[in-house]
């Protein structure tokens, strides 16, 4: 790298860093591998320790608000290697690591940007990036086709809340006439060891009662969903939250109980 190109990328260091991945698409947990390749063209300048960086980039405000933003968040910080990359030549550091189980995704998937930097004394870091694709896990997309394939909701977008994303459903043209009253439904998810953790809020027109917004949690257990023989269990699934869609058109006063799906 001749001074021209020093100057006009800012890289002082003669350092150049390349990211190669075994994939680019990954499931929440999965193990992300592949290597960190450093090479350096000056004898007289040893870069430091190399780290990788896991950053999610989303939005604060919701979609058409004054103010909203993109805003970029670094998941997970890992040290590859303490040991300095030699000068003057090449070096190769393998890694293999774990994904977040509950890295933030929308309805689709969360694209996020895996950047390998290599620290250097008296000169900005080398990096290098890669965007990477993380989809939901397999619990999640089983909800999330049970709310379109058997109760008929819509999802109508994602929100930020604390770092998590907040999956939003309304009711289409399939949605059973009973739901006709809920106006919006909105699911956070958490992976757990041996289930999926689902909190909802339903928003419920009760017109003289005004709106009310009903708060609950299903906990559906993994062997629930997948059942032996591959199946995957969308009758139980709805069943789930059907109930908890009926428990919250049934107002607290009237229902004379608390819960009403046990």
């Amino acid at each position: 790298m001749n001074l021209l190109d020093r100057i006009k990328t800012g890289n002082w260091s003669g350092l150049t860093l390349d990211l190669q991945l075994e994939r680019l698409e990954y499931v929440q947990g999965d193990e992300i591998a592949g290597a960190a390749l450093v090479r350096g063209d000056r004898a007289d300048h040893r870069p430091g320790r190399v780290f990788l960086d896991l950053i999610v980039e989303s939005y604060a405000g919701a979609e058409g608000e004054k103010g909203r933003h993109r805003q970029r968040e670094v998941l997970e910080k890992w040290l590859l290697t303490e040991a300095r990359a030699m000068p003057g030549g090449a070096s190769n550091f393998p890694f293999r690591r774990p994904l977040p189980v509950n890295i933030p995704v929308t309805h689709e998937h969360c694209t996020c940007i895996l950047q390998a930097r290599v620290e250097v004394s008296l000169s900005p870091d080398a990096t290098a990036t890669r965007k990477i694709k993380i989809l939901p896990s397999p619990a999640i997309s089983v909800v999330q086709e049970t709310m379109a394939w058997q109760l008929g909701f819509i999802g109508s977008g994602v929100s930020n809340s604390g770092g998590r994303q907040v999956f939003h459903f309304v009711p289409g043209p399939g949605t059973p006439v009973e739901y006709k009253d809920i106006e919006q439904i909105e699911m956070l998810f958490t992976n757990q060891e041996k289930s999926l953790l689902v909190q909802m809020k339903a928003r419920v027109d009760l017109l003289l009662w005004l709106n009310s917004d009903n708060y609950f949690t299903l906990e559906l257990a993994h062997r629930d969903i997948f059942p032996s023989g591959g199946a995957v269990n969308h009758k139980l699934i709805s069943e789930q939250i059907s109930c908890r869609l009926r428990e919250s058109l049934v107002p607290a006063a009237r229902s004379g109980s608390k819960d009403i799906c046990r």
